[in-house]
């Protein structure tokens, strides 16, 4: 998944700046023990801004997640967003993650699992182990060829 090559500066800086400040918020959710889904969002004047849901979704599925989180303006409004949901996987890992979907409307749509640990101690992110995979396009459907 080579999607730096075929983006902007603009968008690859948009994409690298959405995940930062998610993992960021994410730990900080995680700590207070208050991690619901959240949605970072950058307009076309840069603008950015948090949505957050009051409650935890029962069934944490993503589409419900951006489903809640999204505006009726957003593909108009937006240049990129991420998406935030505590996950537990058994692939490509086994443990709880943070789960970042990121998506530009230049085309990058991104899966990201950031693994972490909750100790006595803190929350212990592994951003070195995170996994990222090409996601499906949502809010920017594909053009059609």
């Amino acid at each position: 998944m080579d999607w730096r090559t075929t983006t902007s500066q603009t968008a690859q800086a948009d994409l690298d700046d959405l995940l930062k400040d998610s993992i960021q918020v994410a730990v900080q959710g995680l700590g207070d023990q208050s991690l619901v889904p959240f949605m970072l969002v950058i307009t076309h004047s840069g603008e950015r801004a948090v949505r957050s849901l009051a409650a935890r979704l029962p069934n944490a599925a993503v589409d419900s997640a951006i489903a809640a989180l999204q505006g009726d303006r957003d593909s108009e409004d937006l240049r990129a967003r991420a998406t935030v949901l505590d996950v537990s996987v058994r692939e490509p890992f086994a443990g709880d993650a943070i789960n970042v979907r990121l998506e530009h409307q230049e085309g990058p749509s991104i899966d990201i699992l950031v693994p972490y640990r909750s100790t006595p101690a803190g929350i212990t992110v592994s951003t070195d182990a995170l996994t990222a995979a090409a996601d499906t396009r949502r809010l920017w459907p594909a053009p059609s060829t």
